[in-house]
């Protein structure tokens, strides 16, 4: 899941907001909401922009990392694979939840609290790439057609999402030209190309696992309604975050993962 992998971050305790029955997962990233922090979520519009609530001048600003829970006994989740917290709603609760005292300023209150490491713009945060669900791996597609004898660019089976032309990569996973990555110059499902040769030809058979990522610099990127990891397959024409990639890895096939930095755009409230 999400973790802050920059070091020394700040470890705060924070209140889960109580408007809801909010349930929170430990490797989420977190928001305010308006009695404490909800998920960030999935981004909606071009850098979140619709996500950001005008009432709530904070809210859709990266908070934090959630590190721990305030729970006497950790509730592992099976489906998020991770310990989870659910907010307490009503007063009569705080007698039957067994919460624990947190150190600092709400040391004795036995409501719902997550541990976070906050975020900054200085913050390199890691996150797993998956499609569609916790642990559901990201597939290469095989080269069925358009083979380039200068290598740039190939045909594959339609993948689940359209292209964004200089912000999609290629990482060729079988093949002479395995263990490279390009950014895709194309915006399609089928037919992939770039400005950036690979060295050697590609030809039918070979495989290419396809990233909506960029893989470096400033970048698009979607996340689960968790916020918790990366969404590969994301259509990334109308709703992202910005951010900048410090690393993408897709070497390892079920252990993908991108490190970057939230967008200095991220951190901008609400102004209306």
């Amino acid at each position: 899941m999400a973790e802050v992998v920059s070091q020394n971050p700040q470890l705060v305790w924070v209140p889960v907001a109580a408007n809801a029955a909010n349930t929170l997962y430990e490797g989420s990233i977190v928001t305010d909401g308006t009695t404490g922090v909800v998920a960030l979520g999935a981004a909606a519009g071009a850098g979140d922009t619709t996500g950001k609530d005008g009432t709530f001048s904070t809210a859709g600003v990266p908070l934090g990392v959630i590190v721990g829970t305030s729970r006497q006994v950790e509730l592992y989740n099976a489906t998020a694979k991770r310990n989870s917290i659910t907010s307490i709603i009503t007063s009569n609760a705080n007698l039957t939840v067994d919460m624990m005292g947190i150190e600092g300023e709400w040391g004795n209150d036995e409501q719902a609290y997550v541990q976070i490491a906050k975020i900054t713009p200085d913050t390199v945060i890691r996150m797993p790439i998956f499609d569609g669900a916790v642990g559901t791996k990201p597939t290469a597609s095989t080269v069925t057609a358009g083979a380039s004898a200068t290598g740039m660019g190939f045909n594959t089976a339609a993948i689940d999402f359209t292209t964004v032309a200089s912000q999609s990569t290629a990482y060729c996973t079988k093949g002479l030209n395995m263990g490279m990555y390009r950014i895709l110059s194309s915006a399609s499902t089928t037919t992939h190309t770039v400005d950036s040769p690979f060295p050697y030809a590609t030809v039918v058979g070979d495989k290419f696992l396809i990233s909506s990522i960029r893989s470096h610099g400033t970048s698009r990127i979607q996340f689960d309604a968790t916020s918790s990891y990366v969404e590969n397959d994301a259509a990334l024409s109308a709703d992202y975050y910005w951010v900048d990639v410090v690393r993408l890895f897709l070497g390892t096939s079920g252990q993908e993962y991108v490190e970057f930095r939230f967008n200095l755009f991220a951190f901008m409230p609400a102004l209306a």
